[in-house]
């Protein structure tokens, strides 16, 4: 019997006696003080009820429970294809110590007190392990989802260089704050948000870029910005004489004409599409 099943007998025999004592004040004769007497000895012996099984009983009933919880908490392990080796032979192995402090507890005990603590360390342990499985789990699903966010934006062909790496930044960003919320979370249901909401916003990173063509107003003021900058300079340059400027300057007509010809036509896109004539280097 626990502590707890004795408490509530131990109560129920006060009750008893002070409604017998109350009775016996209030009998008027003999013969009603000899029957509340009767009475409340027959409620009193009534009280106390021993466990329906012996403490032996319990004790195998919580060895056999060990069994079946160490066996569910393995195969729930085992489940988890995500996990490393490494992963999955730690979390075995930390179910194994609390299955042997769990039969050493139950052939160490004395009552039924010692079965029920027993039983509840095992399982706040194996809950435990529930929770650190999960939480790696939780965490190699952030990572595939930086990874394939990654790959998506690396073959996106409508960013330049400059907008990858910078989606690649706002994954990175996002992977380490969710992260953080899943090393941080203390029970399965901060787990569950946090690896919703992670795995959601990373893959929701990468985006599209402007076509080539839809680049293409932009290009071709980048080629006349470049243009009229190097015509500026021949112009200035006193070392050469009208023709040779002229010259000059038809060249370099000549290769924005042409370049503007290859927008035109589709050209690929470099790593300074999406600029605007503002951000060009002035030498």
């Amino acid at each position: 019997m626990t502590t707890a099943a004795k408490a509530n007998q131990l109560n129920q025999l006060a009750q008893a006696k002070d409604a017998a004592l109350a009775q016996l004040a209030k009998a008027t004769a003999a013969a009603d003080g000899v029957n509340g007497v009767n009475q409340s000895v027959a409620t009193i012996a009534a009280i106390h009820q021993p466990a329906e099984k012996s403490l032996g009983q319990q004790r195998q009933d919580f060895l056999d429970s060990i069994t079946q919880l160490v066996n569910q908490a393995t195969a729930n392990i085992d489940q988890e294809n995500s996990l490393t080796d490494s992963e999955t032979t730690s979390l075995k192995d930390q179910v194994t110590a609390l299955q042997k402090a769990a039969v050493q507890t139950a052939n160490e005990s004395l009552n039924a007190d010692d079965l029920q603590v027993g039983q509840q360390v095992l399982q706040d342990g194996l809950d435990q392990v529930k929770f650190m499985t999960q939480q790696d789990v939780d965490l190699h699903a952030l990572n595939q989802a930086q990874l394939a966010a990654n790959e998506v934006i690396a073959n996106n062909q409508t960013l330049s260089d400059v907008e990858k790496a910078s989606q690649n930044i706002q994954v990175m960003l996002l992977f380490t704050q969710y992260q953080q919320a899943l090393l941080a979370a203390q029970n399965l249901a901060s787990l569950a948000s946090a690896v919703t909401n992670g795995t959601k916003a990373v893959a929701g990173v990468p985006q599209d870029g402007a076509t080539v063509q839809q680049r293409t107003a932009s290009y071709i003021d980048w080629l006349t910005f470049e243009k009229n900058k190097i015509q500026g300079r021949i112009d200035a340059d006193n070392t050469l004489t009208t023709a040779d400027k002229n010259q000059q300057k038809a060249q370099v007509d000549q290769v924005l004409a042409d370049g503007t010809v290859a927008i035109q036509g589709g050209c690929q896109c470099s790593g300074r599409c999406g600029q605007d004539k503002s951000s060009f280097a002035k030498d």
